[in-house]
Protein backbone atom coordinates (compact mmCIF):
# COMPACT_ATOMS: atom_id res chain seq x y z
CA UNK A 1 0.00 0.00 0.00
CA UNK A 2 1.78 3.31 -1.00
CA UNK A 3 -0.51 6.28 -0.79
CA UNK A 4 -0.32 10.01 -0.77
CA UNK A 5 -2.53 11.13 2.08
CA UNK A 6 -4.10 15.61 2.58
CA UNK A 7 -5.56 17.27 4.71
CA UNK A 8 -8.89 18.99 4.69
CA UNK A 9 -7.69 21.88 2.18
CA UNK A 10 -5.96 19.60 -0.18
CA UNK A 11 -2.92 20.06 1.08
CA UNK A 12 -0.45 17.09 0.73
CA UNK A 13 0.93 15.98 4.55
CA UNK A 14 2.03 12.21 4.52
CA UNK A 15 2.42 9.05 2.57
CA UNK A 16 2.87 5.54 3.05
CA UNK A 17 5.27 3.11 2.32
CA UNK A 18 4.75 -0.33 2.76
CA UNK A 19 2.71 0.41 6.01
CA UNK A 20 4.87 2.98 7.78
CA UNK A 21 3.35 6.30 7.48
CA UNK A 22 6.02 9.35 6.98
CA UNK A 23 5.67 13.31 6.18
CA UNK A 24 7.43 14.39 3.49
CA UNK A 25 10.56 15.71 5.14
CA UNK A 26 11.39 11.71 5.32
CA UNK A 27 9.89 11.69 9.34
CA UNK A 28 8.22 8.17 10.33
CA UNK A 29 5.03 9.22 12.01
CA UNK A 30 2.87 5.86 12.43
CA UNK A 31 1.96 2.80 10.64
CA UNK A 32 -1.27 1.31 9.41
CA UNK A 33 -1.66 -2.39 10.72
CA UNK A 34 -5.22 -3.51 9.60
CA UNK A 35 -7.73 -1.25 9.76
CA UNK A 36 -5.70 0.32 12.62
CA UNK A 37 -3.30 3.51 12.83
CA UNK A 38 -0.59 3.27 15.52
CA UNK A 39 2.26 4.97 16.56
CA UNK A 40 5.82 3.47 16.70
CA UNK A 41 5.08 3.10 20.71
CA UNK A 42 2.40 1.12 20.28
CA UNK A 43 -0.62 3.78 20.92
CA UNK A 44 -3.70 3.68 19.06
CA UNK A 45 -4.39 7.16 17.49
CA UNK A 46 -6.99 6.43 14.71
CA UNK A 47 -8.38 4.28 11.82
CA UNK A 48 -7.84 3.55 8.32
CA UNK A 49 -10.63 2.73 6.06
CA UNK A 50 -11.65 3.11 2.23
CA UNK A 51 -8.64 5.50 1.48
CA UNK A 52 -9.32 7.67 4.44
CA UNK A 53 -7.90 8.40 8.04
CA UNK A 54 -9.97 9.27 10.96
CA UNK A 55 -9.57 10.06 14.89
CA UNK A 56 -10.32 7.49 17.45
CA UNK A 57 -14.36 9.72 17.32
CA UNK A 58 -14.71 8.51 13.88
CA UNK A 59 -13.62 12.50 12.64
CA UNK A 60 -11.68 12.88 9.36
CA UNK A 61 -7.93 13.39 9.09
CA UNK A 62 -6.80 12.53 6.11
CA UNK A 63 -7.77 11.40 2.81
CA UNK A 64 -6.18 9.73 -0.08
CA UNK A 65 -6.58 9.52 -3.68
CA UNK A 66 -8.19 5.82 -2.87
CA UNK A 67 -10.72 7.59 -0.80
CA UNK A 68 -13.86 6.27 -1.39
CA UNK A 69 -17.25 7.60 0.42
CA UNK A 70 -17.41 9.47 3.15
CA UNK A 71 -17.05 13.31 2.19
CA UNK A 72 -16.05 15.34 -1.03
CA UNK A 73 -12.81 15.82 -1.06
CA UNK A 74 -11.07 19.14 -1.94
CA UNK A 75 -8.68 19.38 -5.19
CA UNK A 76 -5.52 18.67 -3.93
CA UNK A 77 -2.09 20.90 -4.17
CA UNK A 78 1.13 19.55 -5.73
CA UNK A 79 3.14 16.87 -3.47
CA UNK A 80 6.42 18.49 -2.25
CA UNK A 81 9.35 15.71 -3.01
CA UNK A 82 9.74 12.89 -0.90
CA UNK A 83 13.48 13.93 1.43
CA UNK A 84 15.47 10.99 2.56
CA UNK A 85 13.41 8.90 4.54
CA UNK A 86 14.69 8.40 8.24
CA UNK A 87 15.31 5.15 9.26
CA UNK A 88 11.78 3.16 10.92
CA UNK A 89 11.70 3.34 14.71
CA UNK A 90 11.12 0.21 16.56
CA UNK A 91 7.68 -1.03 17.03
CA UNK A 92 6.57 -1.63 20.59
CA UNK A 93 3.89 -4.48 20.67
CA UNK A 94 0.18 -2.64 20.03
CA UNK A 95 -2.22 -1.40 22.89
CA UNK A 96 -5.67 -3.03 22.71
CA UNK A 97 -8.19 -0.29 21.09
CA UNK A 98 -12.47 0.19 21.74
CA UNK A 99 -14.73 -0.58 18.65
CA UNK A 100 -13.99 1.04 15.81
CA UNK A 101 -16.65 4.62 15.19
CA UNK A 102 -19.10 4.70 12.79
CA UNK A 103 -17.01 7.71 10.67
CA UNK A 104 -18.85 10.79 10.76
CA UNK A 105 -18.94 13.16 8.06
CA UNK A 106 -17.15 15.70 9.73
CA UNK A 107 -13.18 16.86 9.55
CA UNK A 108 -11.63 16.52 13.11
CA UNK A 109 -10.73 19.17 15.02
CA UNK A 110 -7.06 18.13 15.65
CA UNK A 111 -4.76 19.38 13.05
CA UNK A 112 -3.29 16.43 11.03
CA UNK A 113 0.76 17.56 12.87
CA UNK A 114 -0.93 17.25 16.33
CA UNK A 115 -3.04 14.29 14.87
CA UNK A 116 0.22 12.42 14.60
CA UNK A 117 2.75 13.94 16.77
CA UNK A 118 1.72 14.94 20.20
CA UNK A 119 0.96 11.81 22.11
Amino acid sequence: MNLHFYDQHGNPVAYTENSALYFYSGQPIAYIEGNAVYTFSGQHIGWYEHGWIADKQGCYILFSEQSTGGMMCPRTEMKPWKQMRQPLPLRDKPKMHGVKPIFSLIWSKLPPREFFCCR
